[in-house]
């Protein structure tokens, strides 16, 4: 099959497309054929090796974290999912590779796609859907009547924030391109600053969540945004010693990541707000509890007019790590075809196979 890779981390946005193997099936897991991968900015830091002190990724790496698709084969021990079925999923950070013709993923780690939507819709679903999730509800735990602020780096990961932040009644203010200006007012949002018109940490109300997208440079002036007693929400920027605690790291990643957030609990706590870093996961159960909700409400994400296939992933990458898309950026790689599969392509079953180590060797980055 073809897939994008790496073989080591580079900071040249240039993925090779190659022909392997197609991934070994275990008996809880399944074979999907992938019609769609969404492109984000966590892709491009995969490439760059911006999380290796946090995730070690064998080399060479296959590239590629969320898809939509459709099962081509399951495992023995399968039972919520059969050959046909459309499916979309965030896959593991020790198993990427969404970006391929075909991903293997557990049976725990898969939703069924919502019916009323197409494949690239659900495409933009799955780490968006968990971003949101995480940040919102887990991280920042946000209670109705509360502001919540966005200045956009990730123009996709609005489209699932701001409905479920409106479902938990929080306010939502967006500072960002002013081509999305429209779209957001009418999906929701409160305000919408124009970055390029103004400075949005001078107009912005204050707000008790700030999810940053931007990255450290930002960090500073959405501090002047957030409110005394309020939350800094990063995927950008550093870890801190607070999330080598949260996860159970050892002792000298604890010391590491501590003095590398020092700076951002620093400046957070003489605003007496407070700094976190989200690291996203991937989570089937509650992708179900997602499609439910979308089948229910319906789903009309914002996604970028570019168009990409598989031999053009580069191109995609190139736009998402400039910070000029409007909206989702996707990479069609497949027609639907649910009741197709080809015999060379069959995958392997295998019983049992070792699990991909997650401790961490530092690898110097090109």
């Amino acid at each position: 099959m073809k897939a994008a890779q790496i073989k080591r981390y580079t900071h040249r946005i240039k993925a090779n497309i190659v022909d392997v193997d197609v991934p070994a099936l275990r008996p809880n897991e399944i074979l999907v054929k992938v019609v769609c991968a969404g492109v984000s900015p966590l892709d491009v830091m995969d490439m760059t090796g911006q999380f290796k002190l946090i995730q070690k990724f064998p080399m060479p790496l296959k590239l590629g974290n969320e898809f939509s698709g459709v099962v081509e084969k399951v495992g023995q021990q399968v039972t919520d999912f059969k050959k046909g079925d459309n499916v979309y999923g965030l896959l593991p950070m020790n198993r990427l590779g969404s970006f391929a013709e075909y991903v293997v993923i557990n049976e725990r780690d898969l939703a069924p796609m919502p019916a009323n939507v197409t494949f690239q819709h659900a495409a933009t679903v799955p780490l968006d859907a968990m971003t949101a999730v995480q940040a919102v509800m887990e991280e920042m735990s946000a209670q109705a009547g509360q502001k919540l602020f966005m200045p956009l780096g990730n123009d996709g990961l609005i489209n699932l924030v701001l409905p479920l932040a409106k479902r938990l009644g929080v306010e939502v203010n967006v500072a960002g391109d002013g081509r999305l200006k429209e779209p957001l007012l009418a999906a929701g949002v409160t305000q919408f600053i124009d970055m390029a018109e103004e400075n949005y940490w001078e107009v912005a109300p204050k707000s008790d969540m700030i999810i940053d997208t931007l990255g450290s440079s930002e960090f500073r002036h959405e501090l002047a945004v957030v409110k005394a007693g309020g939350q800094i929400v990063s995927l950008r920027m550093k870890p801190n010693e607070n999330f080598a605690v949260e996860h159970g790291m050892r002792p000298d990643k604890r010391v590491l990541f501590s003095v590398m957030g020092a700076k951002y609990d620093r400046l957070a706590k003489e605003q007496n707000a407070r700094y976190r870093f989200l690291f996203v996961r991937s989570d089937g159960k509650r992708l179900r509890e997602i499609t439910k909700r979308i089948q229910k409400e319906g789903f009309n994400p914002v996604i970028d007019p570019h168009e990409f296939d598989l031999d053009h992933i580069n191109d995609a990458l190139q736009l998402v790590a400039k910070g000029t898309t409007l909206g989702k950026v996707l990479v069609n790689v497949s027609q639907p075809k649910p009741k197709e599969i080809e015999e060379d392509l069959e995958p392997v079953v295998e019983s049992e196979t070792p699990e991909i180590s997650t401790s961490v060797t530092p690898t110097e980055a090109e």
